[in-house]
């Protein structure tokens, strides 16, 4: 019906705006602005967390040691 296609556009819409030149990035709450802190924290303790899949059963501490160890690589060469 009539709302369901004004619904779909919407969502449409909404996941289009992002892309637009006109976006300057969202304002968060101050619950949800804590949530990203945490969230942020969270991957630089854990490097894992930034790798788009999950590693393979068994093998999530491997993966972070290994992504921790490049991680302090590079910035070791990049700040000296």
């Amino acid at each position: 019906g009539l709302t369901a296609d004004e619904d779909l556009q919407l969502t449409k819409w909404t996941d289009e705006a992002p892309e637009s030149s006109g976006f300057d990035g969202i304002i968060l709450s101050d619950l949800e602005y804590g949530v990203r802190s945490h969230h942020d924290q969270l991957r630089s303790l854990m490097p894992v967390f930034n790798d788009p899949a999950a590693p393979p059963a068994g093998t999530l501490a491997k993966r972070n040691r290994m992504l921790a160890e490049s991680t302090a690589q590079e910035t070791k060469q990049t700040h000296g």
